[in-house]
């Protein structure tokens, strides 16, 4: 994710910025995430990091979404999967305002276990946290969370082809033609229209985890 990440952070500013200003109903919570093991690894030795820290999104605030995303850093964690099974648990601990609720995924690399990744993987069996990738997807459509990536990389592929077998509803962006230094612009884009759709559908707030 390294070579992408500072287009990820120039999309996350930008999307903040605009709902801010624009849409008082839209709150968003970031989730880090890494690798298990990985140089990058968030307090407490974990992949992942989330804000905000009460995981309330009703405390979410721009300078909080600022500051948490300049202290994000990218390192490897010795193979191609990544955590991103934590990642996703974490969207389910959330404590989300009534509403639409989506999860947004930018994803270069797939994750942990053999079902979900053809890549040379430290952990075959899958998250060495034991959590399991069926269980949290049945856990996030139980509490009708919206899942959308944006596949940066056809690394990707096999985890959400895997993903839509239990998860029939995810939405994808197939980025991975378009070039690094136009990355944001086609995320901001994707995303805003993930946003306004659900508020002119539903016409009830929305809430965003930004991963």
């Amino acid at each position: 994710m390294g070579s992408y990440f500072p287009e990820v952070k120039k999309t996350v500013r930008a999307i903040v910025e605009k709902y801010n200003a624009t849409e008082a109903s839209t709150r968003f919570s970031i989730i880090g995430y890494t690798d298990h093991g990985s140089s990058a690894s968030y307090p407490d030795h974990r992949p992942i990091g989330v804000y905000p820290p009460s995981k309330d999104l009703e405390s979410s605030s721009i300078e909080g979404v600022f500051s948490f995303i300049d202290n994000l850093s990218a390192g490897g964690g010795g193979d191609a999967p990544e955590a991103m099974i934590d990642a996703l648990d974490e969207t389910t601990k959330l404590i989300w305002r009534d509403g639409n609720k989506i999860v947004y995924v930018v994803a270069d690399c797939g994750a942990h276990g053999k079902d979900l990744t053809p890549s040379a993987d430290s952990y075959p069996e899958g998250c060495p946290c034991k959590l399991n990738w069926r269980s949290v997807l049945e856990n996030m459509k139980s509490k009708n969370i919206g899942l959308r990536f944006a596949k940066v990389a056809n690394h990707v592929e096999t985890t959400i082809s895997a993903f839509k077998t239990v998860y029939t509803g995810i939405e994808v962006m197939d980025l991975s033609a378009a070039p690094h230094e136009q990355l944001s612009v086609f995320m901001v884009s994707d995303i805003s229209s993930t946003i306004d759709t659900g508020l002119e559908l539903s016409e009830v707030p929305t809430s965003m985890s930004l991963i």
